[in-house]
């Protein structure tokens, strides 16, 4: 019996030890991963754009922030997002379902935009499954907003990509958007919109893809001061391939 006893502590300490063992390794991943997204995403910003990055690892749990600085063209200023991850890196469920972690992130729009364009809301929340081999998916959720200058119905975009954004594919469909302009009296609604494709980075380029993309606008309405105008039924097919063979349409 005493033998049986410890044969049960040893074993149990050993499993404990694997699980804790697992845990280290899987956050390890997770942070290499986080790293070579941002890499990924740093090569492909507009000149001038920058990126900060900040990962805390933990046994079961890691967080991750980043803010991201978009400069546009002279004279059309820049756009500041940050986002918040956190990770839960659970090694048994990860041999169950093949995935190294679990991710739910929350993107915000500079607060100084923020007010204006969300109303004070995140930009999109995320939820994203992480694969062994790097890629993963991600359910984008685009929540409902009511602001002084944008008004849209909740919508959804479902992305799958691969080892460091190297390729992706979209599917999603947001019901309504309305923009205002400063001026009152001005506004474009946007409504039945769909968008998918399927796209891959062109070597030896880092940050140019090929693929297609399909993109359907059930209706555009236009509204002045004085008038308005109703446009029925927009679908644009893009298909880009290498930029030396001359089919970038």
């Amino acid at each position: 019996m005493k033998r049986i006893l410890i044969s049960v502590f040893i074993l149990t300490g050993l499993l404990a030890g694997a699980y804790t063992s697992g845990a280290w390794w899987l956050g390890r991943q997770i942070e290499n991963h986080a790293q070579a997204t941002i890499t990924a995403l740093q090569n492909r910003l507009p000149p001038g754009s920058a990126v900060t990055h900040t990962f805390q690892r933990g046994l079961f749990k890691s967080q991750e922030t980043d803010t991201i600085n978009i400069s546009f063209p002279p004279g059309s200023g820049s756009v500041r997002l940050s986002i918040q991850t956190r990770f839960k890196q659970l090694p048994l469920s990860g041999l169950v379902h093949q995935e190294l972690a679990s991710a739910d992130s929350v993107v915000q729009l500079d607060p100084a935009l923020a007010a204006t364009w969300t109303g004070g809301q995140p930009l999109a929340n995320v939820h994203t499954a992480l694969h062994f081999n790097g890629g993963g998916t991600s359910t984008i959720s685009l929540p409902a907003v009511n602001s002084t200058r944008l008004q849209s119905i909740a919508g959804q975009i479902q992305l799958g990509f691969g080892k460091g954004m190297s390729s992706y594919t979209l599917q999603g469909s947001l019901p309504s958007i309305t923009l205002n302009d400063k001026q009152p009296g001005i506004s474009a609604t946007l409504s039945g919109i769909q968008v998918s494709g399927s796209n891959s980075l062109i070597a030896p380029y880092q940050h140019l893809y090929g693929g297609t993309d399909h993109v359907v606008i059930g209706q555009v309405e236009m509204k002045g001061p004085d008038s308005s105008a109703v446009i029925k039924h927009l679908t644009e097919d893009v298909t880009a391939t290498s930029p030396q063979s001359g089919l970038l349409d």
